[in-house]
């Protein structure tokens, strides 16, 4: 394992605006003040191991919200930071199970997982079911492998041409970033304009708030296919609400990563698919998906430079694909079809990678993306998600990406791809043009101009 850990050692990268708003974040509350021994009764509870008086506050009839109860402290410290750094292991479960914010820093700039004082109580915090977070089962599915058609009739893409679609030059490619961020800079104009000049623009036959997540068809939709536990329900609604009250994208990546409601594991289910079921239709994504483009500005001071990691399994077959996209001139392009977390620490996608050992006729991959540009559609989320030991970066669905190296580790059984993040800066005037190009056609997330030949997706 030594050989691969020094080949993926993190190196010193460029400053980029996600660190900057971390650093900044960890300053505010080392430099926050506070009054040492005052703090509420809950608090004390909590900090002196009364599991029993814990029990009482949080199951009173009246019982203030769990977020008020964990509210920081005048001392600088919270009752999920006190009953960690004590050892109370009891009641830090307790408070994990009743969803306590994990996020908060104390005055000493650390998270309630920060102040634990052993391996036991790091293991609280732990998600309960990580299997699939950072390691893609099936890659053919989730991501789209573009090739030139002059290389359509290699050998080395016979086998397995269920995920790969066809290109006739590289201007086909750019027209998908440019329809991307065309789309986004009008959907971004009109959710301001209509509620801006909401008076003026509401009708009876034209409802504003029908294109709001909350009330859009496609995003209930997508709910009551997948959904039959109220509670996971109403805490999807919960979030989806807070959204829009804080007029954020915060509450939506916290329900992204947010395990009870578990809207990760079917949304991507949801993307991946191919199916002339409309209950199971990708598209029924596309309005949550859209929230992440109208917010992209806010999204940008979180985006992420650096390198991020991310293990997959791999049949042969398809493994010979991604090397065939390396050789290939012009490179064949990836495109990821469902929202894709990495963590920032290769140690977090490799323990996902051992933990689903290889079977015959596949591989443990690591895959390596590294982003080098700033844009909004790749940002750090570890200051957000209740895990924050993951350190995660999510990449949103129908991002490219080039193949630049693939080097297998024999000895240890693990292979890694070397993906780099195809940036497309698009000038205002020129999406301008592509506007009077396309109309009100609306091609957010559609491939279609990429067109398929020979071939039968099954993604």
């Amino acid at each position: 394992m030594g050989q691969i850990l020094s080949t993926l050692s993190v190196e010193k990268r460029p400053r980029n605006p996600f660190e900057v708003m971390c650093r900044e974040r960890w300053k505010r509350a080392k430099l926050s003040k506070y009054v040492p021994g005052q703090a509420s009764d809950f608090y004390f509870f909590c900090r002196n191991g009364e599991i029993d008086r814990v029990h009482q506050v949080l199951d009173a009839e009246n019982a203030p919200p769990i977020e008020q109860l964990n509210e920081l402290q005048p001392n600088g410290s919270t009752a999920l930071h006190v009953a960690t750094f004590y050892g109370h292991r009891d009641i830090v479960k307790l408070l994990l199970d009743r969803n306590c914010p994990r996020t908060e820093l104390n005055h000493f700039g650390n998270t309630a997982y920060e102040e634990a004082q052993s391996s036991e109580m790091r293991q609280l915090f732990e998600r309960a079911n990580s299997t699939d977070r950072f390691h893609e089962s099936d890659p053919a599915h989730a991501i789209s492998v573009y090739l030139s058609e002059e290389n359509e009739e290699d050998s080395a893409t016979s086998e397995t041409q269920h995920f790969i679609q066809m290109f006739q030059n590289e201007d086909e490619i750019f027209q998908h970033a440019l329809n991307q961020q065309t789309t986004a800079m009008w959907l971004q104009f009109y959710n301001w304009f209509t509620h801006t000049f909401r008076v003026f623009v509401e009708r009876n036959e034209f409802h504003i708030d029908q294109f709001d997540l909350l009330k859009h068809g496609d995003f209930q939709q997508l709910l009551k296919s997948n959904l039959s536990d109220p509670v996971r329900y109403q805490r999807i609604m919960q979030l989806a609400d807070e959204a829009r009250r804080r007029n954020s994208i915060v509450p939506l990546i916290e329900l992204y990563t947010d395990e009870i409601a578990g809207f990760y594991r079917f949304c991507n289910q949801q993307l991946t698919r191919s199916t002339n079921d409309a209950a199971k239709s990708p598209h029924l994504c596309d309005r949550f998906i859209l929230e992440f483009y109208i917010r992209h500005h806010e999204l940008r001071q979180r985006s992420f430079i650096g390198t991020v990691y991310r293990g997959a399994t791999l049949s042969e077959n398809d493994l010979t694909v991604y090397k065939h996209a390396m050789s290939s001139d012009p490179p064949g392009v990836l495109g990821l079809k469902a929202f894709t977390s990495t963590s920032i620490d290769p140690l977090v996608a490799l323990r996902f990678a051992n933990n689903n050992p290889s079977t015959d006729g596949h591989k443990n991959v690591l895959f390596v993306f590294e982003i080098q540009k700033v844009t909004s559609t790749i940002f750090g989320i570890e200051d957000i998600s209740q895990f924050i030991q993951e350190r995660e970066v999510l990449i949103l669905p129908s991002n490219l990406f080039i193949v630049t190296n693939i080097q297998e580790h024999l000895d240890i059984h693990i292979t890694k791809i070397h993906l780099r993040h195809w940036h497309v800066p698009v000038r205002f005037w020129t999406k301008m043009k592509q506007t009077l190009h396309a109309g009100r056609k609306s091609v957010i997330g559609d491939t279609a101009h990429l067109r398929q030949k020979k071939i039968n997706l099954s993604v």
